[in-house]
């Protein structure tokens, strides 16, 4: 639907996509399909480039976007893991009679590259531990209790820290590594930090990105099974327990390393002889720009943070009913938007998993303006 002002409506309907333009924004619904066979593409980051306006698109591949009119003459960004990164002027799309955004899946032309039988052993190894997730890991749904702690230092001056007590549920658990982003929601329970909230970026919570580092429960890394041939490996370390395996990428991209920029990945895998299980994972990302929505979304690169350079490690641990994750650590070093360096440290730690009676949340809290409760905190550390 075209709204040319108050007291004139022009409908046109194409499909199941609309288009309205109001006084203050254009509103896009639309759908997002396989380019090689018209299936629909689910939970596609959808936004504009340099912004906070961004949306996902449904099971069905269908998406709804609001832009202000101030971003009229910006790129809208369409990422997915599997997919080829796709952006377009807003302008040129809102032109197109169709917009049905067709996303190419990605290919790695590693057709008739030989492969070292010392390599397909350890490949095989890492397919293995990819394909015992279901079988080693939480499959019904569950509630955790976790700390969350962050730590920003501009320059050798820290400038913020926050620890924070959170609910994080997940409906489906790792039965189904494709459907994180539906099926993890958290809420903050009570929080406590050295500095106010006078921004959307001081307000901000970087759990997102920490979640996308579980990689036994999220597509975009080394367990993606279909892209695995494409890394080079080595094994580090056997002991009667364990192999610990390391890995690098020569090209990697989002699918590969769940960033939009990446232009290294490195990292290790420490997978249990008996059973195929994941024991832990880290890696070391570079990149030149990453969005400050967090590191999955394309960037305004005039405006961006610069010259980012990370690494995350993840540690899981046995429950009654399977693994899940024990510890999330991330360590980012940038150079921010005022050409200051800054070190971020985040973390994410589990302390109680309820399984029988789960509090299943419905949305996430990607924002926190709360209240410190110092006595919580105070009786916390006793």
């Amino acid at each position: 639907m075209i709204i040319l002002n108050t007291r004139i409506y022009l409908i046109f309907l194409l499909f199941v996509t609309m288009v309205s333009y109001g006084q203050d924004q254009l509103s896009i619904t639309a759908s997002v399909v396989d380019g090689s066979n018209g299936d629909a593409v689910s939970f596609v980051n959808i936004g504009v480039v340099g912004t906070l306006t961004g949306t996902a698109s449904n099971a069905n591949g269908e998406f709804s976007i609001n832009i202000p009119a101030e971003h009229l003459d910006k790129q809208l960004y369409f990422s997915a893991i599997g997919y080829q990164n796709f952006e377009i002027s807003i302008h040129d799309y809102a032109a197109l009679a169709n917009k049905t955004i067709k996303l190419e899946p990605l290919s790695y032309g590693i057709e008739g590259i030989e492969i070292s039988t010392r390599s397909q052993v350890l490949y095989r190894k890492v397919r293995d531990a990819s394909a015992a997730i279901s079988k080693n890991f939480i499959v019904v749904p569950f509630e955790c209790k976790a700390i969350y702690s962050t730590q920003m230092h501009v320059g050798n001056a820290l400038q913020q820290k926050r620890d924070a007590l959170i609910s994080l549920s997940d409906k489906s658990a790792y039965g189904n590594r494709d459907n994180a982003f539906e099926a993890r929601n958290y809420q903050l329970i009570n929080v406590i930090r050295n500095f106010e909230i006078e921004s959307l970026n001081d307000g901000t919570l970087m759990l997102d990105e920490l979640l996308t580092f579980d990689i036994a429960r999220t597509g975009g890394n080394i367990l993606d099974t279909l892209y695995l041939d494409a890394f080079n490996m080595e094994m580090l370390e056997e002991t009667d327990d364990t192999w610990t395996i390391a890995y690098q990428h020569p090209a990697p991209n989002l699918s590969i390393s769940g960033d939009y920029y990446a232009k290294s990945i490195e990292g290790k895998l420490t997978i249990a002889k008996k059973g195929n299980i994941l024991l832990s994972a880290e890696a070391a990302i570079k990149a030149n720009f990453q969005s400050v929505l967090g590191r999955g979304f394309a960037a305004d690169t005039t405006n961006c943070l610069r010259n980012v350079d990370y690494h995350y490690t993840i540690s899981y641990q046995n429950s009654p009913k399977g693994y899940l994750p024990e510890q999330i650590t991330c360590t980012k070093n940038y150079i921010n938007k005022q050409g200051k360096p800054v070190k971020l440290e985040a973390s994410l730690s589990v302390i109680g998993i309820e399984i029988n009676d789960p509090v299943l949340h419905t949305q996430r809290q990607y924002f926190e303006k709360m209240l410190s409760d110092f006595d919580f905190w105070e009786q916390k550390e006793q």
